[in-house]
């Protein structure tokens, strides 16, 4: 019977240790193969800042909560996400099941531009 829940995306926020960029990047990979078999599996990927930036975005998406719930307590995450120690720490996690949240409104950030000054 199909869900009448909205589809669930998790945000992590991971900040990966100087010297592991390639083996996180097989890292994530991995998960992803993992995912990809499990029920209500909507798809996931990650993005850095810049190419040399430490910090990563990894996104994954389930079709509902129960699904993602099944996903985060099975065995095979546990096994995957315990492969990562020692290669960076987990900063930030956020559920959301809409887009709200995702995007500040125009007009809640406050931007301060200093004052250009020109050289004589």
């Amino acid at each position: 019977m199909p869900s009448h829940e909205p589809p669930v995306t998790v945000s992590i926020a991971r900040t990966v240790l100087p010297g592991h960029t390639r083996q996180v990047s097989a890292w994530a990979h991995a998960g992803q193969e993992l995912a990809r078999e499990w029920p209500g599996y909507l798809g996931s990927g990650w993005v850095r800042a810049a190419p040399d930036s430490n910090e990563w975005h990894m996104l994954y998406r389930f079709a509902d909560a129960e699904s993602l719930r099944r996903w985060e307590e099975s065995g095979e995450r546990r096994w995957w996400i315990e492969s990562a120690a020692g290669l960076m720490e987990t900063t930030r996690v956020e559920r959301r099941s809409g887009i709200e949240g995702w995007f500040d409104q125009p007009g809640d950030v406050a931007v301060s531009v200093p004052e250009t000054v020109v050289p004589p």
